[in-house]
């Protein structure tokens, strides 16, 4: 669970530089991370997408 949080933290991070705030719900959030740690959701054209849909501009 740990690395989900570290994983999560990271995107986070990634977005605040981008000048981006991330606006997913908690559960929505974590069924993101999970995705991409299970490469469920591996490409990064999709990950791209999700991050896109679930951020805005600060």
């Amino acid at each position: 669970m740990q690395d989900e949080r570290l994983a999560l933290a990271g995107a986070i991070a990634f977005l605040g530089v981008n000048g981006r705030r991330l606006t997913l719900a908690n559960d929505e959030a974590y069924d993101l991370v999970i995705a991409v740690a299970t490469g469920e959701l591996a490409e990064v054209a999709g990950i791209a997408d999700a991050l896109g849909r679930g951020s805005s501009e600060r």
